[in-house]
């Protein structure tokens, strides 16, 4: 892990700078944004001190390569009345859970989102900002940022836009802090099975609230 924190870091020091603001109003803005969720999303991102992802979209770069035969051809079992019906959409409802970590060492501030895998890692260092999107598969390896590129397990995307508002910009161990970040990646691909030449090429672009209390760590 630490091996990887290292690189992540010396990595984005390359990366284009992202805005960043601070608003101490914010968390007006996050509970406004939570009220728009089911009651029950509600409760559990409320009782688990999570954040929530408002708008989530993968634009796909190569759809003239899809092929919807391939696509249509999945079918779903229920399990109850044993009738097969065929899997008509990808589209993720929200706005849904998604979680944030906020870390402090020295003058750095590392802040990662989401659940598991994908998510955001933000590195704001010296007053610069750098945000990238991060993927990982265990055991295969599928994405790459060009065609060209070897194929690895995980990946660090740029990204092409990114804005972070935070309620404190200068927090200290211990304060909670709300965030709002929204990004958008650069292109990048993934072996995908329903793309005639075997990749999809995507990006995502995304909008999501958070809090988390600040911890302190040593890398």
């Amino acid at each position: 892990m630490k091996l990887t924190v290292t690189l992540l870091i010396l990595f984005i020091k390359t990366l284009c700078i992202a805005q960043t603001i601070e608003d101490k109003n914010l968390s007006v803005q996050y509970k406004h944004a939570l009220m728009k969720a089911p009651p029950v999303v509600q409760k559990f991102i409320e009782e688990s001190y999570m954040g929530l992802i408002s708008r989530y979209k993968i634009d796909t770069l190569n759809k003239k390569q899809f092929d919807p035969s391939k696509y249509n051809s999945i079918l779903i079992l229920d399990a109850d009345t044993n009738i097969e019906t065929k899997f008509e959409s990808d589209a993720i409802e929200l706005p849904m859970p998604w979680s944030a970590q906020g870390y402090i060492s020295g003058d750095t501030l590392l802040i990662n989102t989401g659940i598991l895998m994908p998510g955001s890692t933000t590195k704001i260092y010296k007053g610069k900002t750098v945000t990238v999107w991060h993927e990982y598969s265990k055991y295969d390896k599928f994405f790459r940022l060009k065609i060209n590129h070897k194929k690895v397990n995980e990946i660090f995307v740029p990204t092409q836009k990114s804005r972070l508002t935070l309620s404190n910009l200068h927090p200290k161990v211990g304060q909670t802090v709300y965030g709002k970040l929204e990004l958008k990646t650069a292109p990048y691909l993934m072996d995908d099975y329903y793309f005639t030449n075997g990749y999809i090429h995507q990006q995502v672009d995304i909008t999501c609230y958070f809090h988390f209390k600040l911890r302190k760590k040593d890398w």
